[in-house]
């Protein structure tokens, strides 16, 4: 029997903008308690890196080709 990826199955990681905003929380608090800035602070940082901004552009891209 063929195993589906986590991505697949798990209904959290289904949908692309909520696990984008789950990623982010998760590293900006880990950051957050390792090196005393605010949370809300890194995320903001974290959501105008580049990487989140061409993950967002990938998953738009996704969905269109998807439609």
């Amino acid at each position: 029997m063929a195993r589906k990826p986590l991505i697949e199955t798990n209904p959290y990681l289904r949908s692309t903008d909520e696990y984008l905003k789950s990623l982010v929380t998760n590293v900006a608090s880990s950051t957050a308690i390792e090196t005393g800035e605010t949370t809300v602070s890194l995320i903001r940082s974290l959501m105008k890196s580049k990487i989140y901004l061409e993950l967002l552009s990938a998953e738009k891209k996704l969905k269109k080709s998807s439609k």
